[in-house]
């Protein structure tokens, strides 16, 4: 067979046009995923989601009381469950302030628009982490990159929580109607890939969250998040709470090394001792802060925080947030890089990815942070 030459414009033509049918692909692609969330969702179920997350997205301050209950699992399968309490405070132009009462920790955080402050009563020691925006998305966001965790209720605290509880919903519905501390609420269940979570939703005037349970599917066991609110108050909240002022007896912590333990050859025979590894002290007081099971991590820290007995009971860690859940399968796929820029080029689109808040150019992303903003990787 005789090879037909090919004019050069034809050939490039050719590619143009595949490319632009390739963009146009992934744009309807694009444009139909949250379609398709929505489809996936019961319309009765639906309805009463987006009422509770218009309310809440409508409420400039807040507070709120809340208990959890976090589940783990054992390496022999035995499930425990540690139980903590708390108060939430919030104001959408100033920042927020909430404390955690557990078994082993008395600790708080608090957000000025500016700096993060974890603050360690037991212990009397705090860290602060500068946030790369004054929003509360880019202050909890930057909380999930620092530590690694979720806070308490950090789904109901976004911009758009019903985006937040939506993204990767496969399906939902209403199981019916039940009370949660003498309150008629609409029971309501949602399924992800990874998760299956529930939300009881008072009925009437107030369409406010009353109690949420995610159970983590890919764990042995199935381990349970429960977060139960009460006592809403909607009204103006104290925003000094918000700027963290340390005792005069407290220490500012740096990093710190871990204690790692000494392994051992079969038979009993030592062998030299693992890698030292540092830990920041801030990671450490916020997993205190965000759940008693930062036991489950797989880093023992001795005396100086918990008995060393206690100090590794089962892991991983179970998510405290359907946004926790990307994080946990996609965050560390967000990188920062260290080319910083004064100003957003043009024609950026705002988003987030696994809880960051970032800006999309073209086929850059940017995040803020201190002013300017620093370009990101995401893989």
């Amino acid at each position: 067979m005789t090879r037909q030459n090919v004019e050069p414009n034809v050939t490039s033509g050719t590619k143009r046009r595949a490319a632009g049918l390739a963009a146009a692909i992934i744009a309807v692609a694009l444009s139909i995923a949250p379609a398709l969330a929505q489809n996936a969702i019961d319309p009765d179920a639906d309805s009463v989601l987006r009422a509770m997350t218009d309310q809440l997205k409508a409420l400039n301050a807040l507070n709120v009381e809340y208990d959890t209950d976090h589940e783990i699992v054992q390496t022999d399968g035995q499930k425990l469950q540690f139980s903590a309490s708390g108060e939430i405070a919030m104001s959408r132009r100033a920042g927020f302030h909430f404390t955690r009462h557990g078994p082993y920790a008395d600790t708080e955080v608090s957000f000025d628009g500016k700096v993060i402050s974890l603050y360690g009563k037991k212990l009397n020691v705090y860290a602060q982490i500068d946030s790369p925006g004054p929003s509360i998305d880019e202050a909890v966001g930057e909380f999930r990159v620092a530590t690694g965790l979720d806070s308490a209720g950090a789904d109901f605290l976004a911009a758009d929580p019903y985006a937040v509880l939506t993204d990767g919903v496969v399906s939902g519905s209403v199981v019916g109607t039940a009370y949660v501390g003498g309150v008629l609420c609409d029971h309501l269940a949602f399924r992800n890939n990874d998760v299956d979570w529930q939300l009881w939703i008072s009925k009437g005037d107030q369409n406010l969250p009353l109690k949420y349970v995610i159970t983590t599917k890919w764990v042995t066991g199935s381990p349970q998040y429960t977060l139960r609110f009460r006592n809403w108050s909607t009204g103006d909240v104290d925003t000094k709470m918000f700027s963290f002022k340390p005792p005069a007896d407290a220490k500012k912590t740096g990093r710190s090394p871990c204690r790692c333990r000494r392994r051992s050859r079969p038979g009993g025979t030592a062998m030299s001792m693992k890698p030292r590894k540092y830990i920041s002290v801030a990671a450490i007081i916020a997993a205190l802060v965000s759940a008693d099971a930062w036991l489950a991590a797989d880093v023992s820290f001795g005396s100086v925080f918990i008995r060393d007995a206690q100090a590794r009971v089962g892991r991983p860690l179970t998510p405290g947030s359907v946004a926790g859940v990307a994080r946990r399968t996609t965050r560390r796929t967000v990188r920062r890089s260290a080319i910083y820029v004064a100003a957003l080029p043009a024609a950026c689109l705002k988003t987030s990815i696994s809880g960051v808040v970032v800006w999309r150019c073209g086929g850059t992303y940017y995040q803020p942070y201190g002013g300017r903003y620093v370009v990101v990787y995401v893989d």
